[in-house]
């Protein structure tokens, strides 16, 4: 056995044995009730971005139950629209006229429609002043118009985008009675994004390399960090389009052998018609190298790269004026509790619990909290005896080595 792969075993046995534990205490709240946490770019990366080694304790070294929140909801917007005018032509057709006031761009409207066994063929069409009509649809046919749990249904109408100030649904009543048209109205679907986090205290660089003729930006942090979006702040000059590769470093052992690799985990292209910011696949890493193809044009005048994180934050149950911390143990395994499973409405304003700064502590007694497999004595005794067994093979292997000399 070779030095270098002991020296590798023996490190990955001290991680696993003295991992460090971070402390980062909670603000006490005024009121009680849920509350959301946002968790810093520090706790995500102190965290190794595994929620599992997250846990929430009280005062009384109690474990308190948290679920995540997912920031990115979707939200459901409905509005109303005005019926002008309802007008029927026996055994021919009956007219609704829908007012678009606010001059709305729409492709689609819902009608409210009391329940009926019949089918029906139906056109739609637009007009500024109802006195010319332009045809959106022509001849199609709606049917399943009863619900045995209500009185009336809600179908979806669509047709071509447009703008105008009246839109005419005509029904065809030649083959039956006419429908009862009870109210208009659209829905609008859109996603609550919070604002992704920027990422502060990296060191970059920014180089030259005239014989390839690229531009070649390093931005390095501390501790590794999670990275989902990164933005370029360009004054000169004042056209350009470059095409731009994303590569962070990658160590694997080969051959007992550890190297560092360059990987490349995206292509992107800057140009002076957008804002240059670019959303990525989640990366984490320590450090982030952008290589900017300059071909025969002068190097891109870049006054600073700024990264951004997608927020993540927990829901969690408090108490007013208790203490709490979110404890980091990376020996955890995934906590198993009941919020994650009770249906909780994420779509409300929470009220936010702000997290103090990180401190390390050397152990935690727990109360409430059942130690997992990783924390045991067990698993300590096991892991040494493994490390001798291993001491004990290489000292063999080195004997070997010299009697054979």
């Amino acid at each position: 056995m070779k030095p270098k792969n002991f020296s590798l075993i023996l490190a990955v046995f001290a991680q696993l044995l003295f991992a460090q534990i971070e402390r980062a205490p909670l603000q006490m709240t005024e009121n009680s009730g849920f509350h959301q946490i946002v968790l810093s770019p520090e706790i995500r990366s102190a965290s190794l971005n595994n929620l599992d080694f997250i846990r929430i304790f009280d005062s009384k070294n109690t474990e308190v139950p948290y679920v995540v929140l997912n920031t990115q909801t979707s939200t459901k917007s409905s509005k109303n629209f005005e019926i002008l005018s309802k007008n029927s032509i026996p055994n021919v057709s009956t007219s609704i006229v829908v007012l678009n006031k606010d001059l709305e761009k729409l492709d689609e409207l819902n009608l409210k429609i009391a329940n009926t066994d019949v089918v029906k063929t139906y056109n739609i069409s637009g007009s500024n002043d109802q006195k010319e009509w332009f045809g959106l649809v022509d001849n199609q046919t709606i049917s399943n118009l009863s619900d045995e749990n209500s009185t009336f249904v809600l179908r979806r109408f669509s047709f071509p985008l447009n703008q105008y100030k009246y839109l005419k649904f005509t029904f065809i009543d030649k083959k039956s009675l006419p429908v009862n048209i009870l109210e208009a109205s659209s829905e609008t679907s859109f996603q609550n994004n919070s604002a992704p986090i920027i990422l502060r205290n990296s060191s970059q660089s920014i180089s030259t390399n005239t014989e390839r003729k690229q531009s070649i930006i390093k931005l390095k942090f501390r501790k590794p960090q999670v990275i989902d979006e990164i933005r370029f702040n360009i004054s000169a000059p004042n056209f350009y389009l470059r095409n731009a590769e994303i590569s962070i470093p990658k160590t694997i052992v080969f051959k007992g052998k550890t190297q560092t690799l360059i990987e490349s985990v995206g292509l992107i292209q800057i140009s002076s018609k957008s804002e240059n910011t670019f959303k990525i696949s989640e990366i984490f890493t320590d450090e982030l190298t952008i290589t900017i193809d300059n071909q025969d044009n002068l190097p891109l005048e870049i006054e600073n790269v700024n990264l951004y994180q997608n927020p993540i934050s927990i829901l969690v149950d408090l108490k007013k004026h208790e203490k709490y911390a979110i404890i980091i143990n990376p020996k955890l395994s995934k906590p198993q509790y009941d919020l994650a499973n009770v249906g909780l409405n994420f779509n409300q304003n929470f009220p936010i619990a702000k997290v103090n700064s990180l401190e390390k502590i050397e152990k935690i007694t727990t109360k409430n909290a059942e130690k997992s497999f990783w924390q045991t004595a067990l698993f300590m005794w096991i892991c040494i005896l493994v490390a001798i067994l291993v001491i004990g093979f290489f000292a063999i292997s080195m004997v070997k080595d010299l009697n054979k000399k």
